[in-house]
């Protein structure tokens, strides 16, 4: 039978070291995944996941939480995995590299955790001789099968010679991470001098997160281990040698006026006033 202490352990914070923090909710994960391993392992599947605050630099994470290898474990046994029939290139990931290729010029592009390729077929689209890095051999496969170029691996296995990137994308990676300063170093090695580097996660300070609480969407401790708001996220690029760089006023979507005149607000609210109601994604350049 596996017990408690095989599969949990205590979190200090990740971004700062500090071993403080205060309790902020409790959440059940409901997933299939993680009730199937509960039932296989004999776990309690209504197991409440500590959500807690650092005393010192305000990041969120959850304490105690699973260890990496019964997570592994989940990812690579239970985890639903749905291969598309085709590639696609949505609106948003050509707007995103149309922003990377204003900011940084163009050149090369690494996609870090490109998943099955969209990011990578997007950055193509605008001028990118894209890259990507990726831990799923099958994404990797699907991949190369369209004619982008993606590597199989972690990250941290030192791929890529340093300075070797003029833009990097981290789309909803760094919130699954349970070490995240390496990774943010790495990405920061293989940038060029004044590189740029997009990086989103869920956004804990938006407004989703502050009315739903543990009924956010975005709740999930076994698959999101930690979550930014605009002030961590912010600080820990700063930390790691990066500057914030604001968005360029590229249009969003291609028809309606309606929906670009939002977007326009949105812009404002996030340049402006550093305020991100909705969505957190920042951009950064390698100082």
């Amino acid at each position: 039978m596996t017990t408690a202490a095989d599969v949990f352990e205590n979190a200090h914070c990740d971004l700062c070291g500090c071993n403080r923090h205060t309790l902020l909710l409790r959440k059940k994960d409901t997933t299939s995944y993680w009730r199937a391993k509960c039932a296989e392992d004999g776990l309690d599947p209504d197991t409440e996941f500590p959500l807690v605050q650092c005393s010192d630099c305000g990041h969120v994470f959850f304490s105690p939480r699973l260890k990496l290898p019964i997570v592994a474990d989940i990812y690579a046994r239970f985890w639903k995995k749905y291969q598309p029939s085709e590639l696609k290139v949505d609106s948003f990931a050509l707007y995103l590299c149309r922003q990377l290729h204003a900011l940084s010029g163009g050149g090369r592009l690494l996609d870090f955790g490109c998943g099955w390729g969209n990011y990578l077929a997007a950055a193509r689209d605008v001028g990118f001789d894209g890259v990507g890095i990726e831990v799923d051999r099958a994404k990797v496969d699907f991949a190369r099968s369209h004619g982008l170029t993606a590597v199989a691996g972690d990250l941290l296995d030192r791929t890529f010679p340093d300075n070797s990137f003029d833009a990097a994308i981290a789309q909803q990676v760094f919130e699954h991470l349970y070490d995240p300063a390496p990774y943010l170093e790495e990405l920061r090695r293989v940038l060029k001098p004044g590189g740029v580097l997009f990086l989103s996660v869920p956004n804990y300070g938006g407004l989703a997160a502050k009315f739903l609480g543990a009924r956010w969407d975005m709740m999930s401790p076994v698959g999101h281990v930690r979550y930014f708001d605009r002030r961590t996220l912010g600080n820990f690029l700063v930390d790691h040698g990066f500057s914030l760089e604001r968005k360029r006023y590229i249009r969003r979507f291609d028809r309606g006026a309606i929906k670009n005149l939002a977007y326009d607000a949105i812009v404002f609210l996030e340049n402006t006033l550093d305020l991100y109601p909705h969505s957190l994604a920042l951009y950064a350049r390698k100082r």
